[in-house]
């Protein structure tokens, strides 16, 4: 594993650049996971066969973070005061000081730029677990898929990341993730996790079909999903507005590509 200062870069990256306006995994959960990996607790026992299979989709699953936060790496590294005041600012909490706990400082960090490093290493571990990984259906691998999908691309290999988004759609479809959820037995926010989710998986595999050219994989009629709606307990995620503007409006112009689609 990377060590742990350049890991929470690295992570910190992800939430604060690739979920501007996506959720795909929320940031205290993996935050309590990583450390869990990190320290050895009991959150990942090897030694359980339901333990080992929770800890290889994790691992597979934070193998993509890392990738995607590389390549944001050059961008996310402050130049100066004013930046690293902004970019410390947005940090998720767990890279955020805490009381007894010296703020990270990431302006020492030797980042290679995404040119030498653009996170390669780290998706060539995370496919290696992906064959383990989607035989189940869990939101694990659904966010495994949908990451692996939108970082392929930027490494030039349109086609397989086309692929991956596909499967994402499919396996959240499995799930029921497109229709709502109109039972109690679900934590309003687990619904709205998953609600969030789906969206977002939605709006990735949307976009790159219609860049792409190809068929629309599911039709906006069969969905009833509700869009996301604002949790202020959520708030200080990201360190930004806990409002779901910027995934609601990609929402909308997917709905409306969509339409154009089907006209043309």
């Amino acid at each position: 594993l990377p060590p742990r200062d350049v890991v929470d870069f690295l992570v910190a990256t992800f939430f604060r650049s690739a979920q501007a306006n996506q959720f795909y995994i929320h940031p205290e959960i993996f935050s309590r996971k990583l450390t869990a990996l990190y320290d050895g607790t009991n959150e990942f026992d090897l030694l359980k066969a339901s333990d080992s299979k929770r800890s290889s989709e994790f691992i597979c699953l934070m193998f993509m973070v890392f990738a995607i936060g590389s390549q944001f790496a050059e961008v996310a590294i402050p130049n100066a005061d004013a930046g690293r005041r902004d970019t410390e600012d947005q940090l998720p909490p767990f890279a955020s000081a805490s009381p007894g706990m010296p703020a990270l400082d990431f302006s020492r960090l030797n980042v290679p730029k995404p040119s030498q490093s653009p996170g390669w290493h780290f998706y060539e571990i995370s496919r290696k677990l992906l064959p383990d990984v989607i035989v189940s259906s869990s939101m694990t691998s659904v966010q495994v898929c949908v990451l692996q999908g939108i970082f392929l691309p930027s490494a030039k290999s349109r086609d397989a990341g086309y692929n991956l988004l596909g499967l994402a759609l499919r396996m959240a479809v499995n799930m029921g993730m497109h229709r709502s959820f109109g039972t109690e037995s679900l934590h309003p926010h687990v619904r709205e996790l998953r609600n969030r989710l789906w969206w977002s998986v939605y709006v990735a595999e949307r976009m790159f079909s219609v860049e792409m050219g190809r068929p629309l994989a599911i039709n906006d009629a069969e969905i009833d999903a509700p869009l996301p709606v604002d949790i202020p307990e959520w708030g200080h995620l990201t360190g930004r507005s806990p409002t779901n503007d910027g995934l609601i409006a990609m929402i909308k112009l997917c709905h409306l590509m969509g339409k154009i689609v089907n006209i043309v």
